[in-house]
This record gives C-alpha cells, sequence and structure tokens, in this order.
C-alpha cells in the first residue's frame, strides 16, 4: 500500500510545492518507506511509498525512458513479470512501476485492460498533455478527486485533498444514501465536488478540464450450459 497524491491546474499557474507536499504528507501512513515529488509547471505529482517489490529502486514519481511520461503509482501488478517480456523497453529498474509506463508507450490506453492486481495511480503523457486516472478492476484500492474552474485534485484518501479544496461541505444527497445503506456508490462521496472513480474506469483530464471516463473491463458474462440428464 502506497499513497498518491496530485494536482493539475487548468488556469495555467504552477503547482505550489506547499500544497502538494501538505497533500502528500497526509498518506504518510500509507507509505512510511520514502516520499517523493515531480513539479512540471501547472501539473505536479506526489507519492509516499511502501516498498513491496523492487526495495532499492521504483523510486517515484518515475519518468519514462524518454521522459516524455510520468506516473504516480499505487498498487501492485501480479503479472508484470510477463508483461514485461512483451515489451522491447530500455529498463532501469525491476520493478512493476515501470513496466506500466513501457506498456503505456507501447500499447496506450490498452494497457489497462492488461494489468492484473490491485493499484490506483495516475499518468501524465507530455507528448498529448493529457492526464490519465485509472483504479483496477474490483476497486480494491481507492482514488479520490476534486475538480472545478482552476484545479484539479486527485490522492488516495479524501483528508490528501483538503490541502487544495478552498472549502468543504457534506453532500446532502450522499448522506441520505449513507443513512439508508450504510454506503455511498461511486464516484459519489460524503462531500460536494469530491468522487471516487469507479472500479475498473479510466479518467483522462485535459488542459481545461475533464474530457472523459471509460470503464476499461466489465464482469465477463456467465456462459449458460446445457445440462443433460442420462
Amino acid at each position: 500500500m502506497c499513497g498518491i497524491a496530485g494536482i493539475r491546474r487548468f488556469d495555467g499557474a504552477p503547482v505550489d510545492p506547499g500544497v502538494l507536499r501538505a497533500m502528500t504528507s497526509r498518506l504518510v501512513h500509507r507509505g512510511p518507506d520514502a516520499e517523493g515529488y515531480w513539479i512540471d509547471g501547472p501539473i505536479g505529482f506526489g507519492h509516499r511509498r511502501l516498498s513491496i517489490i523492487d526495495l532499492s529502486g521504483s523510486v517515484q514519481p518515475m519518468e519514462s525512458a524518454d521522459s516524455s511520461c510520468h506516473i504516480t503509482f499505487n498498487g501492485e501488478i501480479l503479472n508484470y513479470g510477463t508483461l514485461r517480456q512483451r515489451v522491447a523497453y530500455p529498463y532501469r529498474t525491476h520493478g512493476d512501476t515501470e513496466t506500466i509506463l513501457a506498456c503505456y508507450m507501447a500499447h496506450g490506453e490498452a494497457v489497462f485492460g492488461d494489468l492484473e492486481g490491485q493499484f490506483a495511480f495516475a499518468l501524465h503523457d507530455a507528448r498529448d498533455n493529457s492526464l490519465l486516472l485509472a483504479r483496477d478492476r474490483m476497486g480494491i484500492l481507492p482514488l479520490y478527486y476534486y475538480v472545478d474552474s482552476k484545479i484539479f485534485a486527485f490522492a488516495s484518501e479524501i483528508k490528501a485533498l483538503l490541502p487544495a479544496v478552498a472549502a468543504v461541505t457534506v453532500d446532502a444527497r450522499s448522506l441520505d444514501a449513507y443513512l439508508s445503506s450504510r454506503a455511498v456508490p461511486a464516484p459519489y462521496t460524503l462531500f460536494e465536488g469530491i468522487r471516487k472513480l469507479p472500479p475498473a474506469h479510466t479518467l483522462r483530464v485535459g488542459e481545461r478540464g475533464i474530457e472523459r471516463q471509460h470503464r476499461y473491463w466489465s464482469l465477463p458474462l456467465a456462459v449458460s450450459r446445457e445440462v443433460t440428464t442420462p
């Protein structure tokens, strides 16, 4: 378990390092082993690491070999060894984080359907200036976000969003759902304007706002079989 956080500004202003650090510091319990930051003008990533794979390497946020893509990743890709063998890439680490970058560089967004495991991550592609968020098929790991006319912010936990949010109020409709069923269905949360990415979905954020949300995987339909009796 790691902690991720980040900001994309739509007004062109640079990301405030203090705000990004404040967001990331609220996730220290998720990743006590290391912290890292990457800021490039109006976009920035933070990461708190719990070292499990490639203990001495795989520092995050991580950039691709050509420096065009950056990722902040929480989770574990169970089939990363197989995926690494499929892609010719100048690997510099032995972990699953770089495997995601390599597969994305080779196959684009089609990579999301190949990932097996639990994950939540954000990936910035400087080639088209896109920001992509992704969550695992069953929604094992959380990923929350907030958006208004000036910023898009994301984090592993809601409390890590608060340094970037001007004000937080209770979402009355979600409160009603919680009181009636003790749960708030995705994409809603108990807080107005704060949403959670549904399982098996990606979210693409452009220079001016959210562009699209896409479901990349669905539970296979059961195959009916005739039962014959002797």
